[in-house]
């Protein structure tokens, strides 16, 4: 018997590796009432806790793959998250110069439903020039995402502080990551300990220069596109993840991480 907890939004496991691998990302490591688990030829969960049956009928991938719709579904939601940008770094002092080789978010795609959610771009080092947000295309709802801010050359309380830009909010359930005065480096666009957990698609925040220069720019956020079948449905669908931009290496002080980009499937 596995451990469970039922919330109006999501059901979490105390033991995932329980559970088949199909599945195993549906839950969080708590849990506190017992019920019983059981699962179809196709994968498709289900927990029945006291006497009732809840079905598990979505699945969140973060690296690319192929969905398999299970049998008798009516309807199809899909949803897509572009990965965010990378921020900028900065100087620590002039004799510690950026790097330069952040990256842009990735695309995520379903290329057989012509959907498209275009990642964040890179925020510059050193630099005002934050990135776009993604470009959003082919859903019944798309949303680009929100583009970073530049690097500041004030900011903080300590004048030799030069604050870096903020990260872009991705196209949906993202939020604008904030740079910090201290620590320097940037925050990234899904970091726990700020409250971005969760989050896809959100840009990272620019570092904070110190004694010399500007703050740099923030990445910018994914694109989100949703798309709902209910006809023509196929048995499967291959789909592509964007990853979130890299921060530079090299430097002493680097932008955030992008947050990855995420395909969601929500069936009935």
């Amino acid at each position: 018997m596995t451990s469970i907890t039922i919330t109006d939004t999501q059901i979490n496991l105390k033991s995932r590796s329980e559970l088949p691998s199909a599945v195993q990302d549906k839950f969080s490591a708590s849990g506190v009432i017992s019920g019983n688990i059981k699962f179809d030829a196709t994968g498709v969960g289900s927990v029945i806790v006291g006497g009732i049956e809840y079905l598990l009928n979505d699945k969140t991938y973060t690296s690319s793959g192929t969905f398999n719709v299970p049998s008798g579904v009516s309807e199809l939601i899909i949803e897509l998250w572009g990965g965010g940008g990378a921020g900028g770094s900065a100087y620590f002092g002039v004799e510690n110069p950026p790097s330069t080789n952040q990256t842009a978010g990735g695309t995520s795609s379903i290329s057989s439903l012509s959907l498209s959610a275009g990642g964040g771009g890179a925020g510059l080092s050193n630099s005002t020039s934050a990135g776009s947000g993604g470009t959003a295309s082919g859903g019944d709802v798309n949303t680009n995402g929100s583009a970073g801010t530049g690097g500041s050359t004030s900011g903080c309380a300590d004048p030799n502080y030069k604050r870096g830009g903020s990260g872009g909010a991705s196209g949906n359930g993202g939020s604008t990551v904030e740079a910090q005065c201290n620590p320097f480096n940037g925050i990234n666009g899904d970091q726990s300990s700020y409250g971005y957990a969760g989050m896809y698609g959100n840009g990272g925040s620019g570092a904070t220069g110190v004694n010399f220069g500007r703050g740099g720019a923030g990445g910018g956020g994914g694109a989100y596109v949703k798309k709902t079948l209910t006809s023509g449905i196929a048995s499967s669908y291959t789909f592509t993840v964007g990853a979130g931009g890299a921060k530079g290496t090299g430097s002493v002080l680097a932008g955030g991480n992008g947050g990855s980009g995420a395909v969601k499937f929500t069936w009935s």
